[in-house]
């Protein structure tokens, strides 16, 4: 379905992602895998590179989140 990307093939796996519940799945290994790196950040020194990579972390639980609530 993802590499063909033919007409419908979007409405199909979304289908499939409903049925069987892998949204929330995915979402929570996302979440898992942001709130590691932001562990990791933590421990390294103050810098512009460490809070542009921590705002990154942020923003991308955001739309994480908003994947859920699409759904």
């Amino acid at each position: 379905l993802v590499r063909t990307c033919q007409n419908g093939a979007l409405a199909r796996m979304s289908e499939l992602l409903a049925k069987y519940d892998t949204l929330a799945s995915s979402l929570h290994v996302i979440e898992e895998y942001l709130k590691r790196a932001r562990v990791i950040l933590s421990q390294l020194p103050n810098s512009v590179g460490r809070d542009g990579l921590w705002a990154l972390t942020g923003y991308l639980l955001r739309q994480a989140d908003t994947l859920g609530v699409a759904a």
